[in-house]
């Protein structure tokens, strides 16, 4: 938050000169996106996020960019199929039928709507402020209307973008068939139900290794498993630490010890300014700890020294530091702790950055020489891991913008240095790229490899499959007897086996649901090879979906719920291609740190 605070104070300063330029954060199809814009876009948004304490700096810029893009094609595509919407429609709207968030803010404090309020203020604002402020000055009335005609106008052009999306909505998805097929698929999976025992034994693992001709026969055989939705692509990391040295750590000790200390002898007025300190730069988060939480059992441990009402810390949470507000402690009756937690991020000396950068700077110019990256690791003390396949739109090391330039940068080459919020510097190196659609099997070899050692380990186990199968029986009643308990089995008693393939609403085996629901009544049947390993299952009831009630099921409610779900899949989906074909220029790097 610091960084970005200093970020936009320096960026204020340079716009604020008498010939100043335009800075641009980005562009959508030559739609520029203002840096002044976007940038008080992302403060207002900060704020919220502070509030909440559940979304990082990074996720709020990422969030602001994509509703940004989103936007902009939005109102390309809108008037490319000459799609408006006027000042008059606007406030038609507010007047008719408002959205929930304008009805909020125009409620009384029982939370009732007060539409004559809202009347006023979008026709009348001046003689509406003069009511409520009888003794006010004509200065102070002409003052406080501006501000209020512009907060209005900021909620019009508001309800515009959402009415403007909301009409290309409907002008796109009129003009795209339903998927039958996968409504019927639906139809099928919310109409079935079964209910049964489930006793099930692992696969052992194994050590063996397949031969390459196993490998392609697997591939061959199961290529649907191997399809890409999206562009994707690798990364080799070279990470670098960015931690505070020794000395800087000492340094923060010591401002620690004088805050805790400082908090013991403040009045409530001056504990209140402290508190007020921290909700401004970095948050302050409300938080009920348990003993056994295990993120968090450092500061329940801590509290256990203090009384209600004491600060105490730093208190070290990944790569934060807390101070931590003891409101409630623990007793017999109530074992968990009331607390705020007011977060402070570690300093770093400026002397201990520029020795990384140093590091980070000497290694991609031995990379860029010509060096392994392993050898490039070793000698500068980085870590080197591998990403599993990415899509634009993930997130490595809590930052978006690794994967950003990975997206923009070719096979082979190394990506600009990223300082990541998790305290260190990491270089990207785009390993592989595969487009949307079929994987090659040389891309997907290592999933390959580990998906018929897991075959085969479950084969390896087919002996003890029909043993525990043997160890199982059913009564006239229905129950299931287990003789004996195997090792490693375990058993699952009335459980609900979807047809999607969930088991007791936890894990997901699709093989398995596949072999239950082909069954036509109640039974034990197995042993069945699944996706996780073997099971014997005791179906007692079984339910499948009859063909001649999907339109009455269409014509109900769920229906209709589920028409609209794919409606929407269906935008999202032209959303997605629209930004495919878009020419997207992205700046953020310049100035945010994401």
């Amino acid at each position: 938050m610091k960084r970005f605070l200093i970020v936009m104070l320096t960026l204020t300063s340079v716009m604020s000169a008498q010939r100043r330029p335009t800075y641009h954060v980005g562009s959508v199809n030559n739609d520029t996106i203002k840096l002044e814009t976007f940038s008080q876009d992302v403060g207002r948004r900060l704020e919220l996020a502070s509030m909440a304490g559940s979304t990082t700096e990074a996720q709020v810029i990422e969030r602001a960019w994509n509703d940004y893009v989103r936007q902009s094609l939005i109102r390309q595509e809108a008037a490319a199929r000459k799609i408006v919407v006027t000042a008059t429609d606007v406030d038609n709207m507010l007047l008719s039928d408002p959205p929930a968030f304008v009805r909020q803010g125009f409620a009384d404090e029982k939370g009732k709507f007060l539409p004559d309020v809202l009347r006023a203020t979008l026709s009348n604002p001046d003689s509406l402020l003069r009511a409520q402020n009888p003794k006010a000055s004509a200065g102070e009335i002409r003052m406080q209307t501006a501000e209020l005609r512009q907060t209005m106008n900021e909620l019009r052009a508001q309800v515009q973008s959402i009415m403007l999306e909301q009409r290309l909505r409907n002008a796109v998805i009129d003009s795209l068939p339903v998927d039958s097929n996968a409504l019927r698929r639906t139809h099928a999976e919310v109409s079935s139900s079964c209910t049964a025992d489930v006793v099930y034994l692992p696969c052992a693992a194994s050590t063996t290794q397949a031969s390459d001709l196993e490998l392609r026969a697997w591939y061959t055989r199961e290529q649907h498993r191997y399809i890409a939705q999206r562009p994707m692509r690798k990364l080799a990391l070279l990470t670098f630490s960015l931690r505070p040295s020794a000395m800087d750590t000492a340094d923060f000790m010591k401002i620690a010890s004088d805050m805790t200390a400082m908090w013991k002898k403040a009045s409530p007025q001056i504990r209140k300014g402290i508190v007020d300190g921290f909700t401004k730069q970095s948050g302050v988060r409300t938080a009920t700890i348990a003993k056994d939480d295990a993120q968090l059992a450092a500061i329940f441990e801590a509290a256990t020294t203090h009384r209600e009402g004491d600060m105490f810390g730093p208190i070290f949470i990944g790569a934060s530091s807390y101070y931590v507000i003891l409101d409630k402690a623990a007793t017999k009756q109530r074992p968990s702790i009331d607390v705020r937690m007011l977060r402070m991020p570690t300093q770093m000396s400026p002397q201990r950055k520029d020795s990384v950068m140093r590091a980070v700077d000497e290694a991609m110019r031995m990379y860029e020489g010509g060096a392994e990256l392993g050898e490039v690791a070793a000698r500068h003390k980085a870590a080197l891991t591998v990403t599993r396949w990415l899509t634009a739109a993930d997130s490595i090391r809590g930052s978006y913008k690794i994967v950003d330039l990975a997206f923009a940068t070719q096979i082979g080459a190394a990506c600009d240095p990223v300082e990541t919020p998790e305290q260190s510097i990491v270089v990207a190196v785009v390993a592989d790229s595969v487009d949307a659609g079929q994987i090659p099997f040389e891309k997907v070899i290592d999933d390959v490899r580990a998906e018929v050692l897991r075959d085969r380990a479950c084969i390896d186990r087919a002996r003890a499959a029909a043993s525990m199968k043997a160890l199982c029986t059913r009564l006239d009643d229905g129950l299931m007897v287990i003789a004996e308990q195997m090792q490693g089995m375990t058993v699952q008693r009335d459980v609900t086996i979807e047809r999607a393939g969930t088991i007791a609403g936890e894990v997901m085996d699709t093989t398995l649901a596949a072999a239950v629901y082909k069954e036509q009544r109640p039974g034990l049947i197995g042993p069945v090879m699944g996706s996780r390993g073997w099971y014997v299952v005791n179906i007692q009831s079984i339910v499948r979906e009859s063909p001649q009630g999907f339109a009455t099921w269409l014509a109900s409610s769920t229906g209709k719920d589920m028409v609209e779900i794919y409606r929407e899949a269906a935008w999202q989906k032209y959303l997605y291609d629209l930004e495919q074909r878009a020419t997207i220029t992205d700046n953020r790097w310049m100035y945010f740190n994401y």
